[in-house]
């Protein structure tokens, strides 16, 4: 029988991000009678001066402040990436002062692949501890210190006791490596579901993007939309300081609820999904995606991320030197016949569906 009830959350993100896999699950262990620890920002890397220089003449995102539900405390981290001896030192000294015990008798469940948030030891070192390591990021192709984060990935595989991964191309990486993780892709929460599924004839499409952009994003496609004049484009989220791109003011709402952003959805007809076309993007499962779903709008992209289950049924590439608003235009005719069964095929994968099965193979014996 589980007597564990407490849990303790290792995320890169703060708990005022746009939400993500990581408040999902907290908000989920917290209903569900959990003392729930959300530690946020444990970072995975030092910024280069240089991008520390850039982001000193852009003003810092303010993303609105959430709600901090019952059963829920939010800390911040002080853990260091991974990266060298000195901060490995540090690491583990922190670990041994100030998480130590409070990890005994807990849940302790990364979304980083640093051992030392779970002090570099497995758990049968530990007084009935159980860690679990999300794989939520393609750690063996990531962009910097990339030897260092396999060398601290393949660590992290072989500690923790239990290894979640939203990627069906890594959890076959995995299985193939005689490993037993749990295959848990994103889930929607409810007020992402349309509630008007009748078709708009407007003569101007309407175009949204909500969420992350970032220096690896397909910023080109987002771009093309906001300067193309037949479309009416709309921005919810936050854009990485890196980018150079500049947003009307009247199109750009700013990081928003997902009640809000969902709400506004209703009415739109097309979102996209601009992720590269890359070995990077070839392993992700981003939430974004099943959330547009969702919404029953044409979803654009110039990705193909094959490997998620009804992406090639229900996303649409477009080629932008083409005459992208007959093509547009036509795909949402065509689209029409689609939009219930991609709203209920989205029906399949709530977030409540998710975590009840998580829990099942956190206590599978």
């Amino acid at each position: 029988m589980n007597k564990v009830k407490k849990i303790i959350i290792y995320t890169e993100i703060t708990w005022n991000f746009l939400d993500q896999r990581h408040h999902h699950l907290a908000r989920y262990f917290a209903k569900n009678g959990y003392s729930v620890t959300f530690v946020e920002r444990v970072i995975s890397r030092i910024p280069k001066l240089s991008e520390m220089k850039k982001k000193s003449f852009h003003q810092k995102t303010q993303f609105p402040e959430k709600t901090i539900p019952d059963n829920i405390r939010v800390v911040k981290s002080y853990f260091l990436p991974c990266t060298n001896r000195i901060f490995n030192l540090w690491n583990g000294m922190y670990w041994s002062l100030a998480w130590k015990q409070k990890q005994q008798g807990s849940l302790v469940y990364s979304f980083l692949n640093n051992p030392y948030l779970i002090g570099n030891i497995p758990d049968s070192k530990l007084l009935d501890r159980i860690s679990i390591f999300d794989v939520i990021h393609n750690w063996e192709a990531f962009p910097w210190n990339s030897e260092m984060h396999k060398i601290n990935y393949h660590k992290c595989l072989d500690l923790y006791s239990k290894i979640v991964v939203d990627s069906p191309k890594i959890n076959s990486n995995l299985l193939n490596r005689r490993l037993s993780p749990h295959l848990m892709m994103p889930g929607v929460s409810p007020e992402w579901f349309n509630k008007n599924l009748l078709a708009d004839n407007s003569s101007r499409p309407r175009v949204v993007f909500f969420g992350n952009l970032r220096s690896n994003s397909d910023v080109q496609l987002v771009e093309y939309f906001i300067k193309n004049k037949l479309f009416e484009f709309h921005f919810f989220g936050v854009i990485d300081s890196a980018i150079d791109l500049q947003i009307p003011i009247e199109s750009n709402h700013g990081a928003r609820p997902s009640v809000v952003v969902a709400d506004f959805l209703n009415t739109h007809d097309v979102v996209l999904l601009p992720y590269m076309d890359n070995s990077f993007s070839s392993t992700i499962a981003p939430a974004k995606y099943f959330e547009c779903l969702a919404t029953g709008a044409l979803i654009i992209s110039r990705a193909k991320l094959n490997h998620l289950p009804g992406w090639k049924r229900y996303v649409y590439s477009v080629n932008l030197l083409g005459s992208v608003t007959d093509e547009i235009k036509a795909l949402l005719l065509a689209h029409e016949k689609k939009t219930k069964s991609q709203v209920d095929f989205a029906m399949q994968n709530s977030w409540d569906k998710r975590f009840f099965n998580l829990l099942k193979h956190i206590f599978e014996k």
